[in-house]
Protein backbone atom coordinates (compact mmCIF):
# COMPACT_ATOMS: atom_id res chain seq x y z
CA UNK A 1 0.00 0.00 0.00
CA UNK A 2 0.95 3.37 -0.93
CA UNK A 3 1.98 5.22 2.52
CA UNK A 4 4.37 7.94 1.46
CA UNK A 5 4.87 10.27 -1.74
CA UNK A 6 8.01 12.06 -1.80
CA UNK A 7 8.88 14.96 -4.04
CA UNK A 8 11.50 17.58 -4.58
CA UNK A 9 11.20 20.28 -7.21
CA UNK A 10 14.28 21.89 -8.51
CA UNK A 11 14.39 25.97 -9.20
CA UNK A 12 16.74 27.83 -9.84
CA UNK A 13 15.50 31.35 -8.14
CA UNK A 14 12.22 32.50 -7.39
CA UNK A 15 11.23 36.33 -8.16
CA UNK A 16 11.27 38.02 -4.28
CA UNK A 17 7.63 39.47 -3.03
CA UNK A 18 6.28 40.51 0.05
CA UNK A 19 2.89 40.43 1.91
CA UNK A 20 1.85 43.53 0.26
CA UNK A 21 2.77 42.17 -3.24
CA UNK A 22 0.36 38.92 -1.92
CA UNK A 23 -2.13 41.30 -0.08
CA UNK A 24 -3.31 43.58 -3.42
CA UNK A 25 -2.88 40.34 -5.73
CA UNK A 26 0.10 40.87 -7.46
CA UNK A 27 1.87 37.11 -6.71
CA UNK A 28 4.87 36.75 -8.91
CA UNK A 29 4.12 34.41 -11.93
CA UNK A 30 6.76 31.88 -10.78
CA UNK A 31 5.69 32.14 -7.14
CA UNK A 32 1.97 31.43 -8.14
CA UNK A 33 2.85 28.70 -9.72
CA UNK A 34 4.84 26.86 -7.17
CA UNK A 35 1.67 27.64 -4.83
CA UNK A 36 -0.27 25.87 -7.36
CA UNK A 37 2.16 22.99 -6.92
CA UNK A 38 1.96 23.28 -3.53
CA UNK A 39 -1.59 22.69 -4.01
CA UNK A 40 -2.06 19.98 -5.99
CA UNK A 41 0.43 18.25 -4.02
CA UNK A 42 -1.62 18.63 -0.50
CA UNK A 43 -4.70 19.53 -0.69
CA UNK A 44 -8.02 17.82 -0.88
CA UNK A 45 -11.27 18.89 -1.16
CA UNK A 46 -11.51 18.74 2.53
CA UNK A 47 -8.75 17.81 3.95
CA UNK A 48 -4.65 17.50 3.57
CA UNK A 49 -2.34 14.96 2.16
CA UNK A 50 -1.17 13.50 5.47
CA UNK A 51 1.40 10.95 3.65
CA UNK A 52 3.08 13.60 1.43
CA UNK A 53 6.30 15.37 2.05
CA UNK A 54 7.69 18.11 -0.57
CA UNK A 55 10.96 19.87 -0.86
CA UNK A 56 11.57 23.12 -2.99
CA UNK A 57 15.66 23.80 -3.61
CA UNK A 58 16.20 27.29 -4.55
CA UNK A 59 19.68 26.98 -6.18
CA UNK A 60 20.80 30.85 -6.85
CA UNK A 61 19.71 31.18 -2.65
CA UNK A 62 21.20 27.69 -1.89
CA UNK A 63 18.44 27.08 0.49
CA UNK A 64 15.44 24.33 0.77
CA UNK A 65 12.16 24.05 2.29
CA UNK A 66 10.18 21.09 3.71
CA UNK A 67 6.55 20.73 3.67
CA UNK A 68 5.81 17.45 6.03
CA UNK A 69 2.19 16.76 4.75
CA UNK A 70 2.05 14.87 8.75
CA UNK A 71 2.47 18.29 10.68
CA UNK A 72 1.25 20.92 8.36
CA UNK A 73 -1.07 23.56 9.96
CA UNK A 74 -2.84 26.71 8.37
CA UNK A 75 -2.26 25.64 4.87
CA UNK A 76 -5.38 26.58 2.99
CA UNK A 77 -6.56 25.91 -0.30
CA UNK A 78 -6.27 29.69 -1.32
CA UNK A 79 -2.75 30.62 -2.95
CA UNK A 80 -2.73 33.75 -0.35
CA UNK A 81 -2.33 30.70 2.28
CA UNK A 82 0.40 29.24 0.32
CA UNK A 83 2.20 32.38 -0.89
CA UNK A 84 2.43 33.69 2.72
CA UNK A 85 3.74 30.32 4.44
CA UNK A 86 6.60 30.16 1.43
CA UNK A 87 7.42 33.54 1.69
CA UNK A 88 7.97 32.79 6.04
CA UNK A 89 10.22 30.27 5.45
CA UNK A 90 12.20 31.62 2.70
CA UNK A 91 12.70 34.92 4.47
CA UNK A 92 13.41 32.86 7.69
CA UNK A 93 15.79 30.55 5.85
CA UNK A 94 18.28 34.04 4.75
CA UNK A 95 18.64 34.17 8.78
CA UNK A 96 20.40 30.74 8.79
CA UNK A 97 24.00 29.58 9.11
CA UNK A 98 24.53 25.94 9.49
CA UNK A 99 23.13 23.14 7.32
CA UNK A 100 20.37 21.91 10.28
CA UNK A 101 17.10 22.50 9.83
CA UNK A 102 14.80 25.17 11.33
CA UNK A 103 10.71 25.32 11.84
CA UNK A 104 9.16 28.03 10.04
CA UNK A 105 5.94 27.25 11.16
CA UNK A 106 3.96 23.89 11.93
CA UNK A 107 5.02 20.81 9.39
CA UNK A 108 7.03 23.86 7.16
CA UNK A 109 11.21 23.56 7.64
CA UNK A 110 13.87 25.36 6.21
CA UNK A 111 17.43 24.94 5.61
CA UNK A 112 20.53 27.49 3.94
CA UNK A 113 22.94 24.86 2.14
CA UNK A 114 26.69 25.99 2.40
CA UNK A 115 27.07 24.88 -1.22
CA UNK A 116 25.06 23.25 -3.78
CA UNK A 117 22.33 20.63 -3.50
CA UNK A 118 24.15 17.09 -3.24
CA UNK A 119 21.53 14.73 -4.11
CA UNK A 120 23.66 12.08 -3.05
CA UNK A 121 23.20 13.79 0.52
CA UNK A 122 19.41 13.46 0.31
CA UNK A 123 19.74 9.82 -0.64
CA UNK A 124 22.09 8.98 2.32
CA UNK A 125 20.06 11.13 5.16
CA UNK A 126 16.44 10.30 3.90
CA UNK A 127 16.48 6.85 2.43
CA UNK A 128 15.59 7.27 -1.01
CA UNK A 129 15.09 3.70 -3.04
CA UNK A 130 14.77 5.22 -6.13
CA UNK A 131 14.28 8.30 -8.02
CA UNK A 132 11.85 8.85 -10.57
CA UNK A 133 13.84 12.49 -12.43
CA UNK A 134 11.34 14.45 -14.64
CA UNK A 135 13.05 16.86 -16.84
CA UNK A 136 10.97 18.32 -19.66
CA UNK A 137 14.45 19.44 -21.67
CA UNK A 138 14.91 17.64 -24.99
CA UNK A 139 18.86 18.28 -24.24
CA UNK A 140 19.19 15.90 -21.42
CA UNK A 141 18.12 12.43 -22.69
CA UNK A 142 15.69 9.77 -23.48
CA UNK A 143 12.70 9.23 -21.28
CA UNK A 144 10.38 6.34 -20.40
CA UNK A 145 6.48 6.83 -20.14
CA UNK A 146 5.89 6.59 -16.33
CA UNK A 147 5.05 2.93 -14.50
CA UNK A 148 3.16 3.36 -11.61
CA UNK A 149 3.24 -0.51 -10.82
CA UNK A 150 6.32 -1.10 -9.26
CA UNK A 151 6.51 2.48 -7.43
CA UNK A 152 7.30 2.17 -3.53
CA UNK A 153 7.04 3.69 -0.25
CA UNK A 154 10.77 5.32 -0.35
CA UNK A 155 11.00 6.33 -3.75
CA UNK A 156 11.92 10.17 -4.54
CA UNK A 157 10.13 12.28 -7.62
CA UNK A 158 12.15 15.05 -8.58
CA UNK A 159 10.25 17.66 -10.89
CA UNK A 160 13.35 19.95 -12.40
CA UNK A 161 11.14 23.06 -12.24
CA UNK A 162 13.14 25.84 -13.46
CA UNK A 163 17.29 24.93 -13.95
CA UNK A 164 19.62 24.85 -16.59
CA UNK A 165 20.51 21.31 -17.91
CA UNK A 166 24.10 22.17 -17.31
CA UNK A 167 23.83 22.36 -13.37
CA UNK A 168 21.24 18.98 -13.61
CA UNK A 169 23.64 17.50 -15.71
CA UNK A 170 26.58 17.87 -12.66
CA UNK A 171 23.91 16.86 -9.81
CA UNK A 172 23.48 12.86 -11.95
CA UNK A 173 26.85 13.40 -13.51
CA UNK A 174 28.47 12.90 -9.90
CA UNK A 175 26.10 10.99 -8.22
CA UNK A 176 26.73 7.29 -6.74
CA UNK A 177 26.93 5.44 -9.61
CA UNK A 178 24.65 2.35 -7.89
CA UNK A 179 21.67 4.83 -7.43
CA UNK A 180 18.53 3.99 -9.51
CA UNK A 181 17.74 7.27 -11.33
CA UNK A 182 14.53 6.35 -13.87
CA UNK A 183 13.11 9.42 -16.29
CA UNK A 184 10.14 9.61 -17.00
CA UNK A 185 8.12 12.43 -19.19
CA UNK A 186 4.28 12.67 -19.24
CA UNK A 187 3.51 12.78 -22.60
CA UNK A 188 3.29 16.86 -23.29
CA UNK A 189 1.97 17.43 -19.44
CA UNK A 190 3.73 21.23 -19.23
CA UNK A 191 2.80 22.71 -15.89
CA UNK A 192 4.05 22.15 -12.61
CA UNK A 193 0.49 21.36 -11.10
CA UNK A 194 -0.79 19.03 -13.72
CA UNK A 195 2.21 17.20 -13.58
CA UNK A 196 1.94 16.53 -9.75
CA UNK A 197 -1.77 16.23 -10.50
CA UNK A 198 -1.30 13.74 -12.81
CA UNK A 199 1.30 11.83 -10.45
CA UNK A 200 -1.01 12.11 -7.36
CA UNK A 201 -3.86 10.77 -9.44
CA UNK A 202 -1.67 7.40 -10.94
CA UNK A 203 -0.73 6.74 -7.60
CA UNK A 204 -4.50 7.07 -5.71
CA UNK A 205 -5.20 4.27 -8.34
CA UNK A 206 -2.85 1.68 -6.04
CA UNK A 207 -4.53 2.57 -2.81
Amino acid sequence: MINLLLFLILNNSYTKYNKKDIDIGNTPLDVYKLCSGIREFFCLSYAIRKSNILYLYFHSDLKIIKLDGSKLRFLGSDERSQALLLLKALEKSSTLINEKWERSTPGIYMMKLLKPLNIDWLIKNLSFERIFLINQSKNFCLQNEFNNNNFTSQDLFIIVNDLGDEFVRELFDNMDSSTNIIQISFSGIKSLENKILYINYLLDQLK
